[in-house]
């Protein structure tokens, strides 16, 4: 039986301007059974610093130091030292929103659910906040074959692609052979959302948001970078071959 409910998993790459307000924003949660291990992905500002700072200070915060490899492997490696019943990702300059953790802990225990989907908001450079897209009805409930409509959505758009707008149970994770994405720069969302949703039996999305997105003008979404397209190769190779799709993504898929 698990004794944590969540880890909350933070891969960090010269973040040291936001990360601490990155980590407040979890550690100032009213639910407090929870657990937070960042990844510091070989940055070369103060952020290892900072985040060894806190995990000295408080033993709920666990410090993974490595070599760049990318947000990808850093999740991954987060994964793996994971011991919570859920999983929540947040990246370094975002913030989770007050009482999210015990919103989101109140809809998985509630509603016997393996994911729960939630909105976000962007938080602009000027300070300005816009209300991400709202992708199903409130309360919407997938499971079984209704699950084609999460894959619909996940393929033709990039709406349910972030990790960082779910909470997931454990064991719905594929463990991924690092050695086969040795350097994924786009697309890694897609990948794991699809493993996760596959291997969920009951999915979720609540309209509310709980998480606080950065809209960063110099990251990787924000430039150009022509690596980004055979990361996109491989992520589409297995999409289409890999084990990962039952047989419901697999209608859709036959039919896009």
């Amino acid at each position: 039986m698990f004794s944590l409910t969540f880890s909350v998993v933070i891969p960090v790459y010269n973040a040291e301007e936001h990360i601490r307000q990155c980590i407040d924003s979890v550690l100032c949660q009213d639910e407090r059974n929870f657990e937070i291990i960042i990844v510091n992905d070989g940055s070369k500002d103060n952020s290892g610093t900072i985040a060894d700072e806190y995990a000295s200070r408080d033993h709920r915060v666990r410090v993974v130091h490595q070599v760049n490899k990318g947000s990808f492997h850093a999740r991954c490696i987060g994964l793996r030292e994971a011991r919570g019943e859920f999983v929540v990702f947040l990246d370094a300059d975002d913030s989770l929103k007050e009482g999210a953790l015990s919103t989101i802990k109140s809809e998985l225990h509630g509603s016997h659910l393996d994911v729960l989907i939630y909105r976000a908001e962007k938080v602009l450079e000027s300070g300005e906040r816009i209300l991400m897209r709202k992708i199903f009805d409130d309360g919407q409930v997938f499971e079984g074959q209704d699950k084609e409509i999460i894959y619909r959505e996940l393929l033709l758009s990039s709406s349910l692609n972030p990790m960082w707008i779910k909470a997931v149970r454990r064991d719905c994770f594929d463990a991924f052979s690092l050695d086969n994405y040795p350097r994924i720069k786009m697309g890694d969302d897609l990948l794991q959302s699809l493993g996760v949703f596959t291997n969920a039996r009951r999915i979720k999305y609540v309209d509310r948001p709980l998480y606080n997105y950065r809209i960063n003008t110099l990251g990787i979404t924000a430039t150009f970078d022509p690596a980004a397209y055979e990361s996109y190769k491989v992520i589409y190779r297995d999409f289409l071959y890999y084990p990962l799709c039952q047989d419901s993504c697999r209608r859709f898929l036959s039919k896009v």
